[in-house]
């Protein structure tokens, strides 16, 4: 599915109501690696607060995990999958 390849599609699965807006202009933003992208997210009450991200791994088309560099907690890992994940508890 091409909405996990591209960067700018971050705001498309990312619940409106966190106001995502993605700062970083890319020329070509399928998403890779190492990739950092910033943006303003307002997570609370509104407030528009300014983050960092960094892709860390990705599955072209299926998923992509990513490393919150700059956040409220200056600690987070997103992982984002089309498919569901198989787990064995």
């Amino acid at each position: 599915m091409e909405i996990f390849s591209a960067a700018d599609n971050l705001s498309e699965i990312t619940p409106k109501d966190m106001g995502f807006v993605v700062l970083t202009e890319f020329e070509d933003d399928q998403i890779y690696e190492g990739m950092l992208i910033d943006y303003y997210v307002s997570p609370l009450f509104g407030i528009k607060m300014k983050w960092q991200t960094e892709i860390t791994q990705v599955d072209y088309r299926k998923s992509f995990t990513d490393f919150q560099k700059k956040d409220l907690t200056n600690y987070g890992i997103t992982i984002m999958n089309l498919f569901p994940m198989n787990r064995a508890f």
